[in-house]
C-alpha cells in the first residue's frame, strides 16, 4: 500500500514551526504523522515546554514507533478522525495527493487555534476541484501560502522529490470570543429554578457500544456547555469583587475554554475506555494476572478516539489474542498451584534440547495441593469472619475460570470454589474438620496453619492442563513423538519417578532462581537423580530418536464476547 509518505526534512519542518505565531503551544496535534518527524521538530523548537502531542498514522509499523518516541496515536485514517480535544495547533504533512482534503478537514476540527500544513503546490495553482477552490477561499480569508522549491532535495531530506510545495498558514479564532461578549450584554440572574428532568438511561444489552457512546458523547457536550458557563460565572464574579484595573486577561476566554476542556474530555476519555474494559462483555473470562496485564497496556488504548469503530477494533484484537490470553491464564494457575509446596509438582525430562531446561520440567501432581491462605491473620478470627478473605476469593475465581475453559463450559455454569465457599455455612463447616466437594476439588481447610488442601476429582481436566503450560513451556514436544523413545512413558511415570528425588527447599529454589552456578549444580543433581529413578522404574528415554505430533494439550474455544 502506497501511504505517499514523504518525511519532512529538519530544514522545512523548522521552517513550517516559525510560522506559528502563537509561541505557547498546548495541545498539538499531527495528522498522517508517519513518524513524528513534525511532532519531533516540535518538541525540539519547545524543549522546555510542556505540550501534549496527538498523531493520526495509517501505517501499524510508525505507530509502533510514534508510541516509543513518547507519542499519542489517536487514530488511524485522518479523514476518519473526528477529533475530541481542543487542539492549540495543528502541524501536518499530509499526503500529496490528498493535501486539500486533510487541510479543510483539520480546519473543520479546529476550535481555536492555528494550521500550517505542507502540501503539493500544485493544489493551490490549479485549483480545478470545488475542494481545491474551497481551500484556496478558506486561505484567503484566514490566512496565506509561501510556495518553496527544492524543500525535499535539500542534504537531510530522506525521501527526495522535485516536487515544489506550498507552506499554507491558517489562523482560526473560535467565536466563543463573540459569544461570551454577547451573552455579558443578555444575561441577567434568573430567580426561578427550572427542575433538571434527566434523559432516559439507555441500556439495552444488544447496543451496549453504539448506547455508551452516545452517552461518551452526551457526556463530552454537557461538559463543554459547563465549562462555558463556569468561565462565565467566573467573570461576572470577578467584575463584582475587582476593579476595572484588575480585569486583565478576562478577554482570552477561548485559551482558559481549551486548557479546561481539554483535561475534562481526558478523563471522559478515559472513564469511557475503562467502562468497556470492565465490562462482563470484555473480562467476564480472563483471571486476575490477565486482567492486570491487561490493564497495562490499556494507556495505549485511551490514547485513541471513543468511537464505535475504535471500540469494535480493540475487541476484535481481544478476540484474536483471546487464544494467548487463554494460555496465560492457564500458567498463572499452574504456577499459583506450583510455587508454594515442591510437594505440589513433580519433575520430569522436559523436551527442550537444552540440558537445564529438561531437567526443570514439572507437571502438578494428581493427588493434593497445599496452598497458604493470602492473609494468615483473617484465619485466626475464622470463627469470627466466617469466610474466607477476598485475595483468596479472587485466586479460586481464577482456578474456577481456567478450569471450566480447559472443560468446555463457562465459570457461571459450574459449582466452583468460589459458590462453594460463599454457600452459606459451608467456610464453618470447612473450620469444623468436614471435607466439602466442587465441580473439580474437593477441599478441607485447616485454621491453624491457614493452609487450603485441594483434592482433584477431574483428573482429566488437570492433565490438560499440565499439557498445555507443558506445551506453551516448550517442555512437551509440539512434534509427533515415537513410541521408542520413551518421552510418554517418563512423562506419565513422573510421581512415581519422583518418590526417589531427594531435593533441599534451597536446591528447588536454585532451579528457578538461583545464580547460573547455583542453577547448574540443582539441575545436574535433579537430572541425575530422574535417571536413576527411570532406571529403576525399567523406562529408557532417549530424546535423540523422531519425534510426532500430539494435539492432546490444545484449547478448546473460548470466545469472548463482544
Amino acid at each position: 500500500m502506497d501511504f505517499q509518505y514523504y518525511p519532512t526534512p529538519k530544514s522545512l519542518a523548522r521552517f513550517a514551526i516559525e510560522q506559528f505565531t502563537d509561541r505557547n503551544p498546548s495541545r498539538i496535534l499531527e495528522p498522517s504523522a508517519g513518524r513524528g518527524e513534525l511532532a519531533q521538530a516540535l518538541k525540539d523548537s519547545f524543549p522546555h515546554h510542556r505540550m501534549t502531542i496527538d498523531c493520526v498514522e495509517l501505517d501499524l509499523d510508525n505507530q509502533s514507533i510514534l508510541r516509543d518516541k513518547g507519542m499519542s496515536v489517536v487514530g488511524h485514517d485522518f479523514l476518519q478522525y473526528s477529533g475530541g480535544p481542543i487542539y492549540s495547533h495543528i502541524l501536518m504533512n499530509p499526503p500529496f495527493n490528498q493535501g486539500d482534503s486533510h487541510v479543510l478537514h483539520a480546519w473543520d476540527l479546529l476550535v481555536d487555534g492555528e494550521i500550517v500544513a505542507i502540501i503539493n503546490a500544485e493544489t493551490l495553482k490549479n485549483p480545478y476541484t470545488r475542494k481545491r477552490q474551497l481551500l484556496a477561499r478558506v486561505i484567503e480569508n484566514h490566512g496565506y501560502a509561501e510556495f518553496k522549491k527544492g524543500a525535499f532535495t535539500c542534504t537531510d531530506t530522506k525521501r527526495k522529490t522535485d516536487v515544489e510545495i506550498a507552506v499554507v498558514y491558517l489562523r482560526k479564532e473560535s467565536d466563543f470570543n463573540l459569544e461570551f461578549l454577547e451573552k455579558l450584554q443578555k444575561d441577567r440572574a434568573k430567580e426561578e429554578h427550572e427542575e433538571y428532568v434527566p434523559n432516559n438511561d439507555l441500556a439495552l444489552n444488544d447496543q451496549f457500544i453504539a448506547n455508551r457512546v452516545i452517552t461518551f458523547n452526551c457526556a463530552v457536550e454537557a461538559m463543554n456547555e459547563s465549562i462555558k458557563l463556569q468561565i462565565r460565572a467566573d467573570h461576572y464574579a470577578n467584575m463584582l469583587g475587582v476593579s476595572l484595573a484588575g480585569e486583565a486577561g478576562m478577554h482570552q476566554p477561548a485559551k482558559t475554554h481549551r486548557t479546561m476542556y481539554n483535561k475534562a474530555y481526558s478523563g471522559l476519555k478515559e472513564a469511557a475506555w475503562t467502562s468497556i474494559l470492565r465490562s462482563t462483555l470484555v473480562l467476564e473470562r480472563l483471571g486476575s494476572a490477565a486482567q492486570k496485564r491487561l490493564q497495562s497496556e490499556f494507556e495505549k488504548i485511551t490514547e485513541l478516539a471513543f468511537t464505535e469503530s475504535n471500540v469494535y477494533g480493540f475487541l476484535e484484537g481481544l478476540i484474536l489474542q483471546q487464544g494467548d490470553l487463554q494460555t496465560e491464564m492457564a500458567c498463572d494457575v499452574f504456577d499459583q498451584f506450583s510455587k508454594y509446596y515442591p510437594g505440589n509438582r513433580v519433575y520430569y525430562c522436559g523436551w527442550k534440547s537444552n540440558a537445564k531446561h529438561r531437567v526443570n520440567a514439572f507437571r502438578l501432581k494428581m493427588n493434593r495441593f497445599i496452598l497458604p491462605g493470602a492473609k494468615s491473620d483473617w484465619y485466626e478470627n475464622s470463627m469470627i469472619f466466617n469466610s474466607i478473605c477476598w485475595e483468596d476469593e479472587r485466586r479460586f475465581q481464577d482456578f474456577d475460570k481456567v478450569f471450566a475453559m480447559l472443560d468446555g463450559k463457562t465459570e457461571q455454569s459450574i459449582y466452583g470454589l468460589v459458590k462453594l465457599f460463599r454457600e452459606e455455612g459451608n467456610f464453618r463447616r470447612l473450620v469444623l474438620g468436614e471435607r466439602l466437594a466442587s465441580d473439580y476439588f474437593e477441599v478441607r481447610f485447616y485454621p491453624g496453619q491457614a493452609t487450603f488442601h485441594l483434592f482433584p476429582t477431574n483428573k482429566a481436566v488437570l492433565e490438560r492442563l499440565n499439557r498445555v503450560v507443558g506445551k506453551h513451556r516448550a517442555w512437551l514436544p509440539d512434534e509427533p513423538v515415537s513410541e521408542q523413545s520413551g518421552f510418554w512413558q517418563q512423562y506419565e511415570s513422573a510421581e512415581k519417578v519422583n518418590r526417589k528425588i531427594k531435593m533441599t527447599a534451597h536446591e528447588e529454589w536454585c532451579l528457578k532462581h538461583g545464580t547460573d552456578k547455583g542453577q547448574a549444580e540443582a539441575s545436574e543433581k535433579l537430572r541425575k537423580q530422574i535417571e536413576d529413578g527411570l532406571l529403576t522404574a525399567g523406562i529408557t528415554f532417549d530424546p535423540d530418536l523422531a519425534i510426532e505430533r500430539d494435539d492432546a494439550g490444545a484449547l478448546p474455544y473460548s470466545g469472548v464476547a463482544a
